[in-house]
């Protein structure tokens, strides 16, 4: 099932009443999210070359072993970070605070924004990710033919 499915089932399952427009408006966003190309490696790289106005060219197209250096970068990072332990855990109280003081339908809708949040975050972490590496190497060229 992919992102799109799982935020149409979220607000399908929703006991909360939504105003038409609400609906309408949701109808819309699914659309477009279906419509949305999901992003790969290349599509990053070729984003950070537009963004930046760099010329692309045949070395900085594909990177074999970025994303899984993404995926064990991350993992290290949510894993060994006692900051990152602590904020898990004072989320976790506050999720254990929202269910006991928020209804069932207001508890979907916090979720269905959650869920939201979650891939908005993952892409943002994923495009930084990849802009650091492909700037990484454009200074490292840069370097390299300035002293050579």
């Amino acid at each position: 099932m992919n992102n799109t499915d799982n935020i149409k089932e979220c607000l399908e399952k929703l006991e909360v009443p939504l105003t038409e427009a609400h609906k309408i408006n949701l109808n819309k966003v699914i659309a477009d999210l279906k419509a949305m190309k999901v992003k790969n490696i290349d599509d990053y790289v070729e984003e950070f070359y537009n963004v930046f106005e760099f010329t692309s060219d045949e070395r900085a197209k594909r990177y074999p072993m970025l994303m899984e250096l993404y995926d064990n970068f991350m993992r290290e990072i949510q894993s060994g970070d006692r900051n990152y332990r602590l904020m898990r855990k004072i989320r976790a109280e506050l999720e254990q605070a929202l269910e006991t003081s928020c209804t069932k339908g207001q508890m979907q809708l916090i979720d269905c924004s959650q869920y939201i949040t979650d891939i908005i975050n993952d892409e943002f972490a994923e495009k930084a990710f990849i802009f650091g590496y492909v700037m990484c190497n454009e200074i490292k060229e840069e370097t390299k033919n300035i002293f050579e």
